[in-house]
């Protein structure tokens, strides 16, 4: 038979427990919450680019490395424990002055990498679209896609930075193709 204060201290034990419990979890949720909020040290905006298939601990070893984080194992404890490890996007970002690890994890997962854009004017020749093409910073490859002249709609086309000439060749083509059973059934 249990004695009543045998159960008296069970009780006490359970009470001092769960209050030790709730007390940890808040101290720990308020240390997240003030490291992912925390302004990050670097002073001045930096552009980094991630190439397809990068890893989180090569993401988390470039931003502390680039003075955009402290630490590389805050962004990938965190980047798991929000879930913004699947949705990562390669591409080149801007980040501004100060930046938290939240908003770093943030503009990660959502892809917002740096504007590029490509302006084909009207009556654009075949050449001179190659030639756009190999002076725009950050295409990749050589045009290896030959058409005739028209194939190419003008008009001023967003690329990232790592994408290949002929894929934004291709777009440009499909546009083109596009307008043309739009305009002319």
């Amino acid at each position: 038979m249990v004695s009543m204060m045998g159960l008296l201290r069970g009780k006490r034990f359970l009470w001092w427990g769960g209050f030790f419990l709730i007390l940890s979890l808040g101290i720990f949720t308020a240390l997240g919450a003030y490291i992912l909020n925390a302004p990050g040290p670097r002073s001045r905006a930096v552009q980094l680019y991630f190439p397809k298939g990068a890893s989180l601990s090569s993401i988390g070893k470039d931003l502390t490395t680039h003075g955009i984080v402290s630490n590389p194992y805050g962004v990938m404890f965190f980047a798991v424990f929000l879930g913004h490890y699947r949705h990562l996007k390669w591409g080149e970002y801007r980040f501004t002055p100060h930046m938290s690890l939240y908003d770093v994890l943030t503009m990660l997962g959502a892809g917002r990498c740096v504007d590029r854009r490509l302006m084909i004017p009207a009556g654009a020749t075949v050449q001179d679209v190659k030639a756009a093409l190999d002076r725009a910073v950050g295409l990749q490859g050589v045009v290896t896609v030959n058409g005739p002249a028209g194939q190419v709609w003008p008009e001023t086309y967003a690329y990232r930075y790592g994408e290949t000439k002929d894929a934004v060749l291709g777009r440009m083509m499909a546009a083109a193709t596009k307008a043309h059973k739009t305009l002319w059934p």
